[in-house]
């Protein structure tokens, strides 16, 4: 109630009192519904998939099991679980009076066929204190 959310214009940003992506809990990440950033989250769908890159070359993936469109009052999406899950979060509808949701969790041992890229433009950078991370991707594949 009355929490201020630091964004950027620069890139998406993670929620502080969430978990590490990856880690147990739910990572949230959140940014502006603009082209650049977040503005193709709408097109995700259950059974894409989310892969986060970290600096070092590793990577973790996670399939999206759902996705919502909430108010902004509802922050049920955002508690912390026992599962490894990431939420990434955006604003939509008219006067982004709305809030849209995507839920994945991690996966291992993933195979995957052919796969697009769901961002036609540039990958949004993930910004802030998950410095540590180099990137996001968010394919539209088939996974088994």
């Amino acid at each position: 109630k009355g929490q201020r959310w630091e964004t950027t214009t620069q890139g998406v940003s993670w929620l502080i009192d969430s978990s590490l992506p990856g880690d147990e809990g739910n990572s949230v990440i959140y940014g502006h519904n603009w082209e650049n950033l977040l503005g193709n989250l709408i097109s995700v769908r259950p059974g894409y998939q989310i892969e986060i890159v970290y600096k070092d070359g590793s990577k973790k993936t996670f399939i999206v099991d759902r996705t919502a469109i909430v108010s902004p009052k509802n922050i049920s999406v955002l508690k912390q679980s026992k599962d490894k899950k990431i939420t990434l979060y955006t604003c939509v509808g008219l006067f982004d009076e709305k809030r849209f949701v995507v839920v994945a969790r991690l996966r291992t041992n993933l195979k995957t066929s052919a796969r697009y890229d769901v961002f036609r433009t540039p990958t949004p950078r993930l910004s802030g204190p998950l410095g540590d991370l180099l990137k996001m991707h968010i394919f539209a594949s088939t996974s088994y």
